[in-house]
């Protein structure tokens, strides 16, 4: 049997002028090609069974290895990244992803980008053309203690409007920023009295209170605006001694409406309730102008009975009225007035407003975002740092420094 399969593979039996086959070697050649078709089936059908089985359970990686651009689209289109970062995923992408995930985020924005923006805004505004800009600004940097810009608000003590220098003089003063003290000096000998007086109140407030001496004699004068500054800055001072002089300036008959006001928040400011009563005829005046001094003064005094009734004007008909009051409520660490800010963005409450109502009511809301500071309105102040106006974004500017903490 041996030496004939030898025989059938020889050249002899391949050769054209080979003899016919027997019927037995015919027999025996038609079981080895059917043993060796069966051979190579056996071999070959398991691999080609185990790739259709690689294909069909884990086609991100038969894509990732050998895909051609339709079975990448095809994978692109079925595959949710998300879960093919849960199957796929290394411990190596994992700490990359913890690595380059910010920590917080306000509407896509981290935190330190927020304050960058924010400074920027107010540094840029510093050196604006505007004087009422530069105020503005000089304002944000002293209420946010925004100290790396103080050496630019002490030069603007050379400013050559008067608004400027005096606000200059006030930021000063309420940063404690001591190392401008010889330049607050020079600003004693101004040519304007209201800079003069400024000059007295940072003085006072910079180690030498001997200077409020000249606020009091400043709120007697008969130039009402110099009044009516002294009157502000008495309160500002935290001198209760000077509650006689205020009273006198609230009854005189010499007074104007913006003496007696500033009279009205200088004693809330210094915390005397008997000016009450006084503060609740505002709070019912008809006009909202009036309403909004009394919410600053209720804020300013910050009594219980005072936070009571702010709370009744989140009601009140005007959005601005409404927005002030949640303002001192949230400075007296207050939320509840969260929603009515909130519905400035949800129930579009601008709508109607001509461009300059729309930026006051916008600067409104921001100054109370940064008062209440949740993260449901935290997340409109990148929306409003880049407001077309100058005073939204200053506003919003303020309110990102505020309720935000510097790394």
């Amino acid at each position: 049997m041996k030496n004939s399969v030898i025989k059938v593979k020889t050249k002899k039996t391949r050769g054209k002028n080979s003899l016919p086959r027997s019927k037995a070697g015919n027999l025996l050649n038609a079981f080895i090609v059917y043993f060796a078709f069966l051979f190579v089936f056996i071999m070959i059908f398991p691999l080609g069974c185990k790739k259709k089985s690689d294909v069909t359970t884990h086609p991100a990686k038969k894509n990732a290895l050998f895909g051609s651009k339709k079975s990448k689209k095809r994978a692109h289109a079925t595959t949710p990244p998300a879960k093919k970062d849960v199957v796929l995923g290394s411990k190596k992408s994992k700490k990359r992803a913890r690595a380059t995930t910010p920590p917080a985020k306000t509407d896509g924005m981290s935190t330190a980008q927020l304050r960058k923006e924010a400074t920027l805004i107010i540094q840029m505004a510093l050196a604006d053309e505007n004087p009422l800009v530069r105020t503005n600004a000089i304002e944000v940097v002293a209420a946010t203690k925004l100290t790396k810009l103080m050496p630019k608000v002490r030069r603007l003590l050379q400013d050559r409007l008067v608004p400027v220098r005096f606000t200059a003089l006030l930021a000063i003063a309420d940063a404690q920023y001591s190392l401008a003290k010889p330049y607050v000096m020079q600003r004693l000998k101004d040519r304007d009295e209201n800079v003069r007086i400024a000059a007295a109140y940072a003085m006072g407030k910079l180690g030498s209170p001997k200077y409020f001496v000249v606020l009091h004699k400043a709120i007697a004068r008969s130039d009402l605006k110099v009044r009516a500054n002294a009157a502000m800055l008495l309160g500002k001072s935290g001198d209760k001694n000077a509650l006689k002089f205020l009273y006198w300036a609230l009854k005189d008959n010499d007074s104007d409406d913006k003496v007696r006001f500033n009279a009205v928040q200088a004693i809330a400011a210094l915390g005397d309730e008997q000016i009450f009563p006084k503060l609740w005829a505002m709070r019912i005046s008809a006009y909202a102008d009036d309403r909004v001094i009394a919410i600053q003064a209720l804020g300013a005094l910050g009594t219980e009975k005072a936070k009571n009734i702010l709370i009744t004007i989140l009601d009140d008909d005007v959005l601005e009225v409404r927005l002030a009051a949640a303002e001192q409520l949230g400075a007296l660490k207050d939320r509840i007035g969260e929603s009515v800010v909130l519905d400035v963005f949800e129930k579009n409450l601008t709508a109607g407003l001509d461009k300059e109502g729309i930026a006051h009511a916008y600067m409104s809301t921001a100054l109370a975002i940064g008062r209440i500071g949740t993260p449901s309105l935290k997340k409109y102040l990148p929306r409003l740092l880049k407001d077309p106006s100058p005073a939204v974004r200053i506003a919003a500017a303020k309110a990102v420094l505020q309720c935000t903490k510097a790394k």
